[in-house]
């Protein structure tokens, strides 16, 4: 429970920017998920952190 609350309160949208705004129900349902699965998310954090971005970042190239 100690990376499940601050995550869920300040790391969720900077893993992924589709959770800007999420309601309370998301976050409970997604809480298994996070407490399951809290090293790989934790990485992804922790990687965001490291370069700098403030949210994260989808696939932004484009085929033509």
């Amino acid at each position: 429970m100690l990376f499940v609350i601050p995550f869920l309160m300040k790391g969720l949208t900077k893993v992924d920017a589709g959770a800007h705004g999420s309601t309370i129900g998301f976050k409970i349902i997604i809480l298994p998920g996070v407490i399951v699965l809290w090293p790989v998310l934790l990485k992804k954090w922790m990687k965001n952190l490291k370069h700098g971005g403030t949210k994260a970042q989808g696939n932004t190239e484009r085929t033509p």
